[in-house]
């Protein structure tokens, strides 16, 4: 498979983790069974998920001048990840988040920005190499919107194929939709945005249309247990998702996102990288922590051969 190159333009966290039994109610305090410390963000999680899948990844970002951030540039570092396009401010941490994981498989994240917001438009023109050179364009919304619409507007002038995962379906999310040429929100991002909840194929499929009247070319929407919603060319298809069983969903979303484009950067088709990216996020549910999911190209198409 040819190797490809990705850009993704995204954020950095250190993520602080609780294994519980079922989410707290309002005003209620519960003990947790279990925590971790571990380092995510939706950018570094999607970056990883495409350098172990096999491809050149590249990152633009921000982070803190602090131990999290250290941490961050060296795990990336070690999975080959090049980080020429992060910047390290001084005044501000590295963003944080707060995930709880319950004994169903479930979870619930708030996220701290952080050095996440210090990301500048002026930050991603300094990388524009970056993005003309690479072969896919990958950005989230944990971002500041600006830097992310300059991303993917440099990816179309350079005829660069851009995916826009926005997430979190922040305000700004709408205005960003026809920038992209693949839009890839999970069922409560697509609610977010368009006021349909997709909980089946006629729902995502009027999901998709309503994202392709804000400007979508393409929408992959990710349904979890469900599968996912592949609307292209004005058709569109519930793909089922694998039987597993999730031990913890975190990161699994960044993990699809990650794979997906290291595929079509390597010229898969739009289906087939969806295929290899559901098996990838399948996978990465079976492991604790975004920080231990992601696999490999060789495992992937070894779980597509035992199921296909």
């Amino acid at each position: 498979m040819k190797r490809a190159k990705v850009t993704i333009v995204g954020s950095i966290n250190c993520d602080l983790s609780f294994a519980v039994a079922d989410f707290p109610k309002p005003h209620e305090t519960i003990l947790a069974n279990s925590s971790s410390l571990s380092l995510g963000g939706k950018g570094l999680n999607q970056a990883i998920a495409a350098a172990c899948a096999g491809a050149d990844t590249a990152m633009i970002g921000s982070v803190g001048n602090d131990t999290f951030g250290d941490k961050a540039k060296a795990y990336a570092r070690g999975h080959g990840v090049n980080l020429a396009g992060l910047k390290t401010v001084s005044d501000t941490p590295t963003g944080t988040a707060g995930i709880l994981v319950t004994r169903a498989g479930e979870n619930m994240i708030i996220v701290s920005p952080g050095a996440n917001a210090c990301l500048l438009a002026d930050d991603v023109l300094a990388n524009r190499a970056l993005i003309e050179t690479t072969d896919i364009v990958l950005a989230q919304l944990e971002c500041p919107a600006k830097a992310v619409r300059t991303a993917l507007d440099l990816a179309r002038a350079g005829n660069v194929y851009s995916i826009l995962n926005p997430a979190p379906a922040t305000p700004e999310a709408q205005g960003l939709i026809a920038c992209a040429d693949l839009i890839t929100p999970n069922e409560c991002e697509s609610e977010a945005i368009t006021g349909i909840f997709p909980q089946d194929a006629p729902s995502a499929e009027q999901a998709a249309q309503a994202l392709c009247a804000l400007g979508a070319k393409d929408v992959l929407i990710t349904m979890g247990a469900m599968g996912y919603y592949l609307f292209s060319n004005g058709q569109g298809c519930l793909h089922s998702a694998f039987d597993i069983t999730a031990i913890d969903p975190t990161g699994a979303g960044d993990v699809f996102n990650g794979v997906l484009a290291r595929l079509l950067g390597a010229g898969r088709t739009l289906e087939e990288a969806a295929r290899y990216a559901s098996a990838a996020g399948a996978m990465s549910v079976r492991h604790t922590g975004a920080e231990r999911a992601a696999p490999e190209l060789a495992d992937i198409e070894a779980f597509l051969a035992q199921n296909a």
